[in-house]
C-alpha cells in the first residue's frame, strides 16, 4: 500500500528528517524523489527505526509517500521526525496518525515465488490511517548506507522462449524469430546506448540470462521506455539452474524507473520480455547494492610477500559483508554470534569502526546464551584434547571459521609459530584462486573471514580495553620483524618491531593521551637494559628516573612500561 501525507510549507526550509519503522519493506519518496528504502525483517531481527533524510523538501505542497509491502492484517507502519525551518528552528513533526492517509495499491500482486507490480492499474481511495498497536522499534546508530547500481558482467545466454507461465531457467534457449534483442551490451554497463526488446507474438518472449560474476545482494531495477502491457519478468538465481525469487514488471507508456522493494540476492538474473509487439528500450537491469564506506587504515607486513595480498583481499570481504550490520550470507540476517565476532575484530583493527558491531546488538535478540554456548562448547573440545583436530580440518580449509578461532588459542598458549604456519596455510593457499573474497576464492556464498585481527592483535600486539587503556604486546612468532598500523576507537597506533642479535627493539606511535602500556620481550635475558627514545629508564630490575614512562611493571618474560601521552616512542632492550 501507500502511505501519504501533504505537507504544505510557507517559508524555506533546511530540510528535515524522517524516521520509520514497518513489518515489512518500503520505499520513501518526496515529490516523486525515491530518497531511500527500509528493509524491515530483512535487515533487522526485531523492529528498528530508519533514518531517511528529507532534502528535497520545497517552500509551497510536498508529497511525502511511502510505498510498504505487507503480508497480512498483522502489518504496521510507524513514522516520526521534524521539519527544519531555513532559521535552523523546527517548524513541523511528524507522527504516526492523521493527517497521514492509506491507499492500497491493487496493482501489486503476490504471485508463484515471487511478486508482480503494475502501476496503471487503478488503486484505490485515499482514506485517513487508523492506528494500531505495533511493536516497539529499538533505537540503534548504523552506519550512513550507499546504494550502488551492480551490472551484470556477463550477457550468459539469449534466445526466444515461451511468454506464458513463471518464469524458468532455460539452458539453451531457442534461436530468436519472432522476437529480437539489440544492444544486449548496453544491459552490462552505464552508458548511452539502450537495448532495443522486441516480441511480436504474444505467445513468445525474448530471453537473456545475465551473469553478475558473484552473488549480490539488494534490490532489483528496472529503467526502460516501456508500451503498456509489456511484459518483464525477473528469475533470480544464486546457482545455476535454480530460480529462488520472481519479480515481474507490466509496463506503461513512457520513461520508467522502478526499484522493487523486496530485497533480493542473485548471481544470475534471467530476463523475460513479452507482450511487446512494439519495441521498449532498457537502459538498466541492475540490482542496487547497500553498502557503506570502507575507510581501511589498518596494515599489516612481516616477511614474506603473501601479507599485502592477504590484507587486500580481507578488505574487499570486509567491505562486501558490512552493511547497517554484518551479512553472514545474501538474503535475511543471520545472527550466529560467533561469526559475527571475528567479523567484527577484523573490522575494528581495520577502521576503528564499532557502530556496526552495536547496530548487530542493537538489531537481535540478546546474544549471551549463544555467546555462552560457544565458549562452553570450545572448552569442551580443548578439554577432550580435540585441537588437533580442529588445526588439522582448518589446514584442510574445511572452515575458515574454526581456523580463526584455532589460531587464536595457539596464540594465547604462546605458539605464535604455529599460528602462521596454519594462516600461511589456510588463507595463503587461496590467493592465487579467483574471486575478491574470502568466501568467493572459498567457494562458499557466506561470507569467510580473514586473519587481519589476529595479525594485528597478537603479532603486532595492539589491544584495547574498555577503559580506554592500549596495550602493546608483540608476539615474536620466530620472526625478526614486523611492522604496521592498527585502528583503535581511541585513535590509530603505528607499530614497527625488530628482533636481531638477541635484542629487540619497537617503534610505537600513539595518538591519544590516554594510558598506554608497552610490554616488551626481555629476550632470555634475566637483567636487560631498557632505553625509551636514546634514555636508559630499566637497567637491573631498577627503575632509572625519567619524564616519558610513569609506570613499570616486571614480568617473567617481559617489562611492561606505561606512558599517559600521545606521541612517538622508540624501545630498545639489550
Amino acid at each position: 500500500m501507500r502511505i501519504r501525507q501533504i505537507i504544505k510549507l510557507s517559508g524555506a526550509v533546511n530540510g528535515g528528517t524522517l524516521r520509520c519503522a514497518a513489518s515489512g519493506p518500503y520505499a520513501v519518496y518526496v515529490n516523486g524523489v525515491r530518497v531511500g528504502c527500509g528493509l524491515g525483517p530483512d535487515v533487522a531481527d526485531v523492529a528498528v527505526w530508519e533514518r531517511f533524510e528529507l532534502s528535497a523538501l520545497q517552500t509551497g505542497e510536498n508529497a511525502l509517500v511511502v510505498f510498504a509491502v505487507g503480508e497480512g492484517a498483522e502489518d504496521w507502519f510507524r513514522a516520526e521526525g521534524e521539519i527544519e525551518g531555513s532559521d535552523g528552528a523546527t517548524t513541523r513533526e511528524l507522527n504516526t496518525g492523521a493527517p497521514w492517509e492509506v491507499q492500497s495499491v491493487d496493482g501489486w500482486q503476490a504471485m508463484e515465488g515471487g511478486s508482480a507490480y503494475a502501476p496503471a492499474v487503478q488503486s484505490g481511495d485515499w482514506v485517513g490511517a487508523v492506528e494500531v498497536a505495533g511493536l516497539e522499534p529499538r533505537d540503534w546508530a548504523p552506519l550512513q548506507t550507499i546504494e550502488e547500481d551492480v551490472w551484470a558482467r556477463a550477457v550468459a545466454a539469449f534466445g526466444e522462449v515461451a511468454s506464458s507461465g513463471p518464469v524458468e531457467w532455460v539452458e539453451f534457449p531457442e534461436q530468436m524469430q519472432t522476437a529480437k534483442c539489440v544492444r544486449r551490451e548496453a544491459l552490462l554497463a552505464a552508458g548511452k546506448i539502450r537495448a532495443q526488446v522486441q516480441a511480436r507474438d504474444e505467445s513468445r518472449a525474448a530471453y537473456l540470462l545475465l551473469d553478475f560474476g558473484r552473488v549480490v545482494s539488494g534490490l532489483a531495477r528496472l529503467r526502460l521506455r516501456g508500451r503498456a502491457g509489456a511484459v518483464v519478468d525477473l528469475g533470480l538465481a544464486q546457482e545455476r539452474g535454480t530460480i529462488t525469487a520472481r519479480l515481474r514488471y507490466v509496463c506503461e507508456d513512457g520513461v520508467q524507473d522502478w526499484t522493487f522493494p523486496p530485497l533480493v540476492a542473485c548471481r544470475y538474473m534471467v530476463v523475460r520480455v513479452g507482450l511487446c509487439p512494439e519495441e521498449i528500450e532498457f537502459d538498466c537491469v541492475s540490482i542496487m547494492e547497500r553498502r557503506v564506506d570502507i575507510a581501511v587504515r589498518g596494515h599489516f607486513e612481516t616477511e614474506g610477500e603473501i601479507w599485502a595480498r592477504i590484507g587486500l583481499v580481507g578488505a574487499q570481504s570486509l567491505a562486501a559483508c558490512r552493511r547497517q550490520v554484518y551479512a553472514l550470507a545474501p538474503g535475511r540476517p543471520v545472527y550466529d554470534w560467533r561469526k559475527l565476532c571475528a567479523l567484527a575484530l577484523n573490522d575494528l583493527y581495520a577502521t576503528g569502526n564499532v557502530a556496526t558491531a552495536q547496530a548487530m546488538l542493537a538489531s537481535g535478540d540478546e546474544p549471551a546464551d549463544a555467546v555462552q554456548a560457544s565458549y562452553h562448547a570450545r572448552l569442551i573440545e580443548l578439554a577432550q584434547g580435540r585441537m588437533g583436530d580442529i588445526v588439522a580440518g582448518a589446514e584442510r580449509g574445511d572452515d575458515l571459521w574454526s581456523a580463526f578461532f584455532a589460531i587464536e588459542a595457539l596464540w594465547q598458549a604462546g605458539d605464535g609459530e604455529q599460528a602462521l604456519t596454519l594462516i600461511e596455510k589456510t588463507w595463503g593457499r587461496l590467493l592465487d584462486r579467483s574471486g575478491r573474497t574470502w568466501g568467493e576464492k572459498a567457494g562458499s556464498r557466506e561470507a569467510q573471514p580473514g586473519p587481519d585481527a589476529l595479525l594485528a592483535a597478537y603479532m603486532l600486539g595492539v589491544r584495547t580495553r574498555p577503559d580506554g587503556v592500549v596495550e602493546i604486546r608483540p608476539q615474536l612468532a620466530g620472526r625478526e620483524r614486523a611492522e604496521g598500523r592498527v585502528a583503535t576507537p581511541y585513535g590509530d597506533v603505528a607499530i614497527r618491531w625488530g628482533a636481531y642479535g638477541g635484542g629487540f627493539s619497537l617503534r610505537a606511535t600513539v595518538a591519544h593521551d590516554g594510558e598506554t602500556h608497552m610490554a616488551v620481550p626481555r629476550r632470555d635475558k634475566k637483567f636487560p637494559q631498557v632505553a625509551v627514545n636514546g634514555e636508559t629508564v630499566w637497567r637491573n630490575e631498577k627503575v632509572y628516573p625519567n619524564f616519558l614512562v610513569q609506570e613499570f611493571a616486571s614480568e617473567e618474560e617481559r617489562v611492561v612500561l606505561v606512558v599517559r601521552k600521545a606521541g612517538e616512542y622508540e624501545v630498545e632492550v639489550k
